[in-house]
């Protein structure tokens, strides 16, 4: 019975070390390939505007009448946990005056807020 139980141990043990070990070794296809970029993820496709007739959309071009563009510069608030986030923010009345600026696209990290990895450091230091 000893011996059963520890050849079950040593074959439960033995087969995750091999399984561990494949992940190890696939988990760097995945890391260090700059062709794996599509895997779990849509495919790409063109933007579309949504216009209320033919005509207008032959008309207004890029333009729709129900179209806003999102750039620009916003008011943001970083925290360093969720528990710490402003709860009322999305109220008319909730003052942001004391809030940062960010631009719109952009990067929290990269604009100031929040940490930057060090590898990202590394790469902009070298960059400069």
């Amino acid at each position: 019975m000893k011996n059963l139980i520890l050849f079950t141990l040593f074959y439960a043990l033995s087969s995750q070390l091999g399984f561990s070990q494949a992940l190890k070794q696939d988990i760097y296809h995945y890391i260090e390939n700059p062709n794996v970029i599509s895997e779990n993820k849509e495919n790409t496709h063109a933007g579309f505007m949504s216009y209320s007739s033919e005509k207008m959309a032959k008309q207004a071009g890029l333009s729709p009448e129900n179209f806003i563009s999102l750039d620009g510069l916003w008011k943001f608030k970083w925290v360093p946990a969720p528990a710490e986030r402003p709860t009322d923010f999305y109220k008319n009345n909730f003052d942001v005056s004391s809030w940062g600026n960010i631009k719109v696209p952009a990067n929290w990290e990269l604009e100031g807020y929040g940490f930057l990895p060090k590898s990202f450091l590394r790469i902009i230091k070298n960059s400069n």
